[in-house]
């Protein structure tokens, strides 16, 4: 059953790119400004730290029906620093990394009972990524082998 077309989606995956985004750093960031600005923030202006990080944000799919799946292992690589990230994808099959420094990435998605798929870029300052994946099920069947050893 699709719940959301693929418009809605991205719309979805985006403003909780946004929500993220000011619920993780909008108390913290309010109080770095004031404090600079002799306890007045500035309207109207980006705050500093924001514009000096990137976010990835995407949804992983099914390659057969372009269903949203749940639980796809996505992992985020800084190829610099070596830092790395896991996280999985959510029942709408959307995920999240913000916070970023500049910087190239690799980031990989599926593995265990899903296709795996790879990408690569780089990040500025500011920047604010979508990358999209459709990934295929593999079988989580069962099989047995039946013979004799002679």
């Amino acid at each position: 059953m699709r719940i959301f077309g693929q418009g809605m989606r991205k719309a979805l995956a985006f403003g909780t790119a946004l929500l993220c985004l000011e619920g993780n750093t909008g108390l913290a960031l309010a109080q770095a400004n004031a404090s600079q600005s002799g306890g007045q923030q500035e309207q109207g202006k980006t705050p500093k730290a924001v514009m000096q990080t990137a976010i990835i944000y995407g949804a992983v799919v099914s390659a057969k029906d372009q269903a949203p799946l749940k639980g796809v292992p996505i992992l985020l690589k800084n190829t610099q620093t070596g830092e790395v990230i896991v996280k999985e994808s959510d029942p709408q099959g959307a995920y999240i990394f913000n916070h970023l420094p500049e910087g190239t990435y690799q980031i990989l998605v599926g593995g265990g009972g899903f296709s795996l798929q790879k990408k690569e870029g780089i990040l500025k300052a500011g920047m604010v990524g979508e990358m999209n994946f459709r990934v295929a099920v593999l079988s989580t069947g069962n099989s047995s082998l039946l013979g004799s050893i002679y």
